[in-house]
Parts: structure tokens; C-alpha cells; sequence
């Protein structure tokens, strides 16, 4: 029998809960609190043709922004093949384009934004 990889049910109710006050204070004078290491990236569906405001985890490096997401999470499957999307960063509004990236290339940006370094075992 395999484990899921999806977060309990209560962490998923705590995170939908709380989503609309993290955005309400990423968009307030008091964004300072959160805004040096969350923004909101806002992507449009490929089927829908919806707009999607996600309050983020980001890592800055000049003028690459990196978000960082959970793979349980699929807004990001709207960023396969790249995107335009619209971020509020520290309350100011940029436009660009971002796309969707995965497996161990990412490492280095995580350990970034973690301030730690990764674990990995090589098989025997």
C-alpha cells in the first residue's frame, strides 16, 4: 500500500481559510509582514480561460522570480509550456511569463528558499 502525498484534510481547510487573509494583507500597507517571501501570482486555466490569484513563496535573484508549490497543488500544471501571469510583488504589479519545472534541477532553489540543504541517497 502506497501513501498519498496530499496534505491531511485539516491542513487543506487551515490553508483554504486563510488564503483570502494572506492575499488581503499582501495587497495592505501591511504587506511588509509577508512580502519578503510571498507573492501573488496570478495565471489564467488552459481549459477555463479563469484567473487564478495564488498567494506564493517566491525566491528573487535579479529579475528571475522562482515560486516555489507543492506538487499536490495543480495550478502550476497551467504554467506547462509557459504563460503570461501577473504578479504583486511587495504591492507593485508586474507582468510576465513563467513556466512550470520539476524534478532535481530545482534543488538549488529550494535549498535557497529553505535555507537548507538537501538530503539525497543515492541507490545502492
Amino acid at each position: 500500500m502506497s501513501e498519498s502525498s496530499a496534505p491531511p484534510v485539516q491542513l487543506r481547510l487551515l490553508v483554504r481559510a486563510v488564503t483570502p487573509l494572506v492575499k488581503a494583507v499582501l495587497r495592505s500597507p501591511a504587506h511588509r509582514c509577508l512580502s519578503g517571501t510571498m507573492m501573488i501570482l496570478t495565471v489564467t486555466g488552459r481549459r477555463t480561460g479563469q484567473s487564478y490569484q495564488i498567494p506564493i513563496s517566491y525566491v528573487a535573484d535579479g529579475a528571475v522570480v522562482t515560486c516555489i508549490t507543492g506538487i499536490e497543488n495543480t495550478w502550476w500544471k497551467n504554467l506547462r509550456g509557459g504563460a503570461e501571469v501577473t504578479v504583486l510583488l511587495q504591492r507593485k504589479r508586474f507582468g510576465g511569463y513563467a513556466e512550470a519545472s520539476t524534478g532535481v534541477a530545482n534543488i538549488p532553489v529550494i535549498e535557497k528558499a529553505t535555507g537548507s540543504v538537501a538530503i539525497t541517497a543515492a541507490a545502492p
